[in-house]
């Protein structure tokens, strides 16, 4: 079956040198799907190859090939039989998914999650695959000052450009108090019955009237350019979350959330309770990265995610290091590079409540 399908290849260059794009696009795909059903990757990759070069002409019959490829890395995914074919199928996948974004940035995703199985090396590769999908972004000429702080009177666009420069953007006063006053109240509710440090948001309160308000229209408008299609909230990494000085098992350290998730996502976040003083805040790098910062052993469940403070200090400076004072409303948001923890002091009497707001595509 190998060598009927290597003929269908030579004919499907051969028609492509003779000029005939329709026939050699047949073939081509014929192969492809052959190819999948065997599991035979050098024969899928060479056809992934062949058929990036034909220009379209039957995009259903592309489609449907590219389609059987996809469908065969999935099935490969959930079953961990063969991590490294299932790797080269995501490979092929890259090469033919772009003109289908949705598509594109699903196998981004599955193939972080299988290189996560292979290895770190293969983890880091996939991650670096998926970080350039952040970089669609122009950045306006001018001379840029470090401070990352603005309202919302300034538009969403200023807000992009923050995000595309710095890493970040502090919205003050983006949602109104009495916007975020039910959400604070759920949090209480849940917390005062509940152990533990962070439940899924979507368990204890419906999100949807937050972003309905004007402040989640600016906030959708501000992180759209980062990704190839309309971003939506993704329930499974958005979180509400209690920390306290009396409990320092509830602090998280550096990090880096593209390495926590393995996805591409923005993080809205935003205090349900003043913080940063008396109360628990977050400390971030403000630096855009392109890169995945250098990870260290941990002897909690931050094994492998934790960046060392050493490291970011030797790296960025105390001056890129900031540790805003924020009041409920005001949105930090941060890319999935950015490197943020918690900052917290043994002195601070007060616990934090908090939003984190996880925005991608599927």
């Amino acid at each position: 079956m190998s060598i009927l399908l290597t003929r269908l290849l030579r004919q499907a260059e051969q028609k492509l040198a003779a000029g005939d794009e329709a026939e050699a696009e047949s073939l081509c795909c014929q192969a492809l799907e052959g190819a999948t059903a065997l599991c035979n990757t050098a024969l899928v990759a060479e056809a992934a190859a062949l058929l990036g070069r034909i220009p379209w002409t039957d995009q259903q019959q592309r489609g449907a090939a590219v389609l059987t490829l996809h469908n065969k890395a999935v099935s490969m995914q959930r079953r961990p039989i063969d991590d490294e074919a299932a790797l080269m199928l995501c490979d092929a996948l890259l090469t033919l998914t772009p003109p289908y974004p949705q598509m594109h940035v699903a196998v981004h995703n599955m193939a972080v999650y299988i290189g996560s199985r292979h290895g770190k090396e293969s983890r880091e590769r996939y991650v670096g695959k998926l970080l350039a999908l952040f970089d669609g972004v122009a950045i306006d000429g001018g001379e840029e000052s470090a401070n990352i702080e603005i309202t919302r009177a300034a538009g969403p666009r200023r807000a992009t450009q923050l995000l595309a420069r710095r890493g970040a953007a502090l919205i003050r006063g983006l949602f109104a108090p009495e916007e975020c006053a039910p959400f604070l109240a759920a949090g209480h509710d849940y917390f005062s019955i509940h152990a533990g440090q962070a439940s899924l948001a979507h368990k204890v309160v419906d999100l949807q009237p937050l972003l309905a308000t004007e402040g989640g229209q600016f906030l959708t408008a501000a992180i759209a350019p980062f990704f190839p299609m309309p971003p939506a909230l993704q329930p499974l990494q958005t979180y509400l979350r209690r920390v306290a000085a009396v409990w320092p098992e509830t602090a998280v350290p550096f990090h880096q959330d593209v390495q926590a998730f393995g996805r591409l996502l923005i993080n809205a976040w935003t205090p349900l309770t003043p913080c940063g003083r008396d109360a628990p805040g977050l400390e971030l790098v403000v630096a855009r990265l392109r890169d995945l910062a250098e990870t260290v052993p941990a002897s909690t469940q931050y094994d492998e995610l934790q960046i060392s403070e050493e490291t970011v200090r030797a790296r960025f400076g105390d001056e890129s290091i900031i540790r805003p004072e924020m009041a409920p409303g005001d949105v930090l948001i941060l890319l999935g590079t950015t490197i943020h923890r918690t900052y917290i002091r043994p002195e601070m009497s007060e616990q934090r409540l908090s939003l984190e707001l996880r925005f991608g595509v599927e």
